[in-house]
């Protein structure tokens, strides 16, 4: 299989009439003329007047790209698909050799991921444990054996959850996806089934849309849409129950996130959910990249040479923050690392309420074909271990 990028990323050049190889003056004086000739404004009549919004709109979405160099440098080497990632103020400040070799070395493995979302179909099975007898005192006979202690230690876990999923993705066109999921959960409660499926649309480099409907009982709508740009992210997303929406009101999920100072990566994040359970959460986190230094004196090619171990290049982080559940407040304390090369993620975190502290530790580990994520969840009331295995299947040759 050929990971070469099909040259579909030449759709904003035309869309401004040029080549690729057009000069920023150019880009400019093309972006002035058309905008005066599609102009809205321009227009006699409505059905003149809707079609010159609509081109209207393309010209300013390729302007938007075409006119900010890097965004220009990642639209040239990874096509739509770059548009949509998160860039870090430190890869903007590089030089453009240095960007293009950063770009050159993720281009494989944006394929893999457009493979896994757009073809490979994926499932993933989550399993909750309460382990609290595995590390609690012990609540048997004082006179038993070693091994009748284990063996009753192991009998005490309980099964708490138990959820299989499947989901598949399409691509509907070069901005707009479609996916269907199935999911099936068990807790001692009940069980539960659920089908949804969801529609993203992008509507430009910084703007995506998103429509979720519940296919089964009890059917639910959820409305969203995403804003990202230089780092500032704003996410919101309605949910309501149409058929019930007098006796369960909507819900409010917003969350946005700023960066604090211009040329480094430290952010501050808000999330607010206004529902049955209210939340409100701030958070500041600080990452600080790694092995990048290597970039200083790069070798000839275009890529950065790995590291012996595979834990020469990633990210750290620290965050802190507040949270309020149902008016009780929370310190909330993480820190964690991301070995890129090993794609291989640890977490460790805090949180401290009137109720006691509870501690969380959890890794994440993944190749092309499947992921796996483990937590630990340790609180004054027990622990939980949670175990979750997530696997693309892939498609059988005829």
């Amino acid at each position: 299989m050929s990971l070469e990028k099909d040259p579909e990323n030449d759709f904003l050049y035309s869309v401004l009439n040029l080549n690729k190889g057009a000069s920023q003056a150019e880009i400019n004086e093309r972006h002035r003329a058309l905008s005066l000739i599609f102009h809205p404004d321009k227009q006699h009549n409505e059905e003149s007047k809707v079609v010159a919004t609509e081109k209207f709109l393309e010209i300013q979405k390729a302007y938007q790209v075409l006119s900010d160099t890097f965004l220009r440098e990642v639209y040239d080497t990874l096509g739509e698909e770059g548009l949509t990632l998160r860039w870090s103020p430190e890869i903007r400040s590089k030089s453009r050799e240095e960007i293009r070799r950063i770009l050159a070395q993720l281009n494989e493995d944006i394929q893999y991921k457009e493979l896994n979302e757009q073809i490979l179909p994926k499932g993933s099975l989550t399993c909750g444990v309460d382990a609290t007898s595995l590390f609690g005192p012990y609540v048997g006979s004082a006179n038993d054996s070693l091994p009748r202690r284990i063996l009753n230690r192991f009998e005490d876990v309980k099964l708490l959850k138990f959820q299989l999923r499947h989901s598949t993705k399409k691509k509907l066109s070069a901005e707009s996806k479609f996916s269907f999921e199935s999911r099936i959960q068990h807790n001692p409660i009940a069980t539960d089934c659920a089908l949804l499926g969801t529609i993203r649309h992008q509507f430009s480099p910084r703007f995506t849309s998103e429509v979720m409907i519940s296919l089964l009982q009890p059917h639910f709508l959820t409305l969203g849409g995403t804003y990202h740009e230089n780092g500032n992210t704003v996410t919101m997303r309605v949910s309501c129950a149409p058929a019930a929406f007098h006796s369960v009101p909507p819900s409010l999920a917003l969350s946005a996130s700023r960066k604090l100072f211009r040329k480094r990566l430290e952010t501050a994040s808000l999330e607010l959910y206004v529902g049955k359970q209210p939340r409100i959460s701030i958070n500041f986190l600080f990452p600080t990249i790694f092995g990048l230094r290597s970039l200083d004196s790069p070798p000839p090619g275009n890529s950065v040479p790995p590291s012996y171990s595979g834990l020469g290049i990633g990210t750290t982080h620290k965050s802190f923050g507040l949270t309020f559940e149902s008016i009780v407040p929370k310190l909330v304390g993480e820190w964690g690392v991301t070995f890129s090369e090993l794609a291989l993620r640890l977490k460790v975190g805090a949180v401290l309420g009137f109720s006691g502290i509870q501690y969380l530790c959890s890794g994440s580990w993944s190749n092309h074909t499947t992921e796996i994520i483990t937590s630990a969840h340790f609180d004054p009331t027990g622990i939980l271990l949670q175990l979750e295995s997530v696997d693309f299947f892939p498609l059988q040759d005829e």
